[in-house]
């Protein structure tokens, strides 16, 4: 029987349900906030009641004694959730599992980068099937330059032990505690073995409505549009007549729609009747799926006040990565964080240790433009996977036209074009699809495949097959072994 004292807890439960709602701004300055509470109450439970720090049952946080089948479960988000309530800060739409408080972020502001006193921190796994999903959820207690000061909830606890509290996962949140830290405020930092800091959320006081964001002098900038139709508020039931409005900023939310028009995204803006809330940008002018721009056709601001990452807008499948993604073929970035993708191709693989992928997913880089990044990078998802944030898999890229649908090969010698008389060049290319024709060849060796593609010299053009490395007569498959698919 083996007994290992873990530095930071799996917080393991069931996922939380995915955060359809939009944020909810307000046109006014944010108050300052009161997080010095927060601190005081989570340094409180280090020492309760001046004895030892607080476990799952005493003094217990929410559901931490009972939400395993009315035994102990993983706590940390109970703690935390526990603490921001205990201080009159909002809990809105989290639960037991670390991760609901990275799917309900866009609510609190959205995932952030840089600690503020107060803030949930989260940590995400570093291996295994679960790598990038947040499974820990910390306080900050001190920020001091690059250093952050958390208390957690749910550590140092007894795992591989089957305790007489019937499971593995009631014996360790019995054992578990609270606990301080300090450590570089980084995302990507390491803590415990196999976790690490993934980002903030902030704290927002019970006073003010979620997703109020800080706009630091009190105003908030009007973008013009044009609504066909008079729009419901989605919050308090307003109505936001037909004709010429102006809107504040836009985040993503439900799907309102019909027929095969449809928007996800939702505009925040004083309703003609009830107040300030949030319409559907379905209703607007002459716009299609998924847009929101204003009548001079600029998109509209996302209310987190991101362009890109977290909020990003003009996408097709959300997805969300663990870490930045460097571009295939132009050296560019993906950051870390919530990003859409078009499409998706089979290539190299990507990976490390027991973790891999197949997949390459094109979009637009943070830098560098347009370009592919390996699925490896996507969060909580396995090997050669590539699903949206809905689990819908994302859609293979379409043959021969410029949004992808490249398929690599190894070619062993330069090729010259078809038509256009440009070159190939030897050694690892992309070609978009295949189709029958001439005859190339040299004694025995043969192929009738052309394949088309982007020559180095001569723009798009068809190449032989008979020019693909370690591959019989009338063969034309990529670096994979998979059949190149027909134009």
């Amino acid at each position: 029987m083996i007994t290992a004292l873990l530095t930071a807890a799996f917080c393991l439960t069931a996922p939380a349900p995915r955060a359809e709602a939009a944020p909810q701004p307000q046109a006014q300055a944010r108050p300052a906030f009161p997080v010095d509470k927060i601190a005081n109450i989570a340094r409180s439970q280090l020492t309760v009641n001046g004895g030892g720090p607080g476990t799952a049952c005493s003094p217990g946080y929410n559901t931490s004694c009972t939400g395993n089948g009315h035994r102990g479960e993983y706590w940390c988000a109970d703690f935390a959730s526990w603490v921001w309530g205990q201080a009159g800060f909002h809990t809105q739409g989290l639960n037991a599992a670390a991760r609901s408080f990275q799917q309900v972020a866009s609510k609190y502001g959205g995932e952030k980068f840089t600690p503020t006193l107060g803030d949930a921190v989260l940590f995400h796994d570093t291996s295994g099937g679960q790598r990038g999903v947040v499974h820990h959820v910390a306080l900050v207690v001190g920020v001091s330059g690059s250093q952050i000061t958390i208390v957690s909830g749910d550590v140092g606890g007894e795992e591989n032990t089957k305790g007489p509290e019937g499971d593995e996962q009631a014996h360790y949140a019995h054992t578990s505690k609270v606990r301080l830290d300090t450590l570089n405020s980084s995302s990507g930092t390491a803590f415990g073995n196999s976790e690490a800091l993934d980002g903030y959320v902030n704290a927002i006081p019970n006073n003010v409505p979620l997703g109020a964001p800080d706009v630091g002098d009190g105003s908030t900038s009007k973008s013009w549009v044009k609504t066909f139709a008079s729009a419901p508020g989605r919050d308090h039931g307003g109505r936001l007549n037909a004709g010429r409005n102006y809107v504040f900023c836009k985040a993503w939310g439900a799907q309102v729609g019909t027929g095969s028009s449809y928007n996800h995204w939702w505009l925040y803006t004083d309703m003609d009747t009830g107040g300030q809330d949030f319409t559907s940008a379905y209703y607007l002018s002459g716009q299609g799926n998924d847009s929101a721009q204003d009548e001079n056709g600029e998109d509209l601001p996302t209310c987190d006040g991101t362009t890109s990452g977290s909020g990003r807008s003009g996408g097709r499948y959300w997805v969300r990565t663990f870490q930045a993604a460097g571009g295939l073929d132009n050296g560019g970035t993906l950051n870390a964080g919530r990003n859409y993708v078009f499409c998706k191709v089979w290539g190299a693989q990507v990976g490390s240790g027991s973790s891999y992928n197949h997949w390459w997913l094109y979009t637009d880089m943070d830098t560098g433009g347009k370009d592919y990044v390996s699925a490896y990078y996507l969060s909580g998802q396995g090997n050669d996977v590539a699903l949206d944030e809905t689990g819908t898999p994302v859609p293979e890229c379409g043959a021969g036209d410029d949004s992808g649908g490249k398929s690599w090969v190894d070619t062993f010698q330069s090729a010259t074009g078809r038509d256009h008389n440009g070159t190939l060049y030897t050694g690892r290319n992309y070609v978009f699809c295949k189709v029958w024709g001439a005859q190339v060849g040299t004694g025995s060796s043969y192929n009738h495949w052309w394949l088309y593609t982007d020559m180095d010299t001569g723009g798009k053009d068809y190449v032989s097959a008979y020019y693909l490395s370690g591959q019989g007569n009338d063969v034309a498959r990529d670096v994979n072994g998979n059949d190149i698919h027909t134009c």
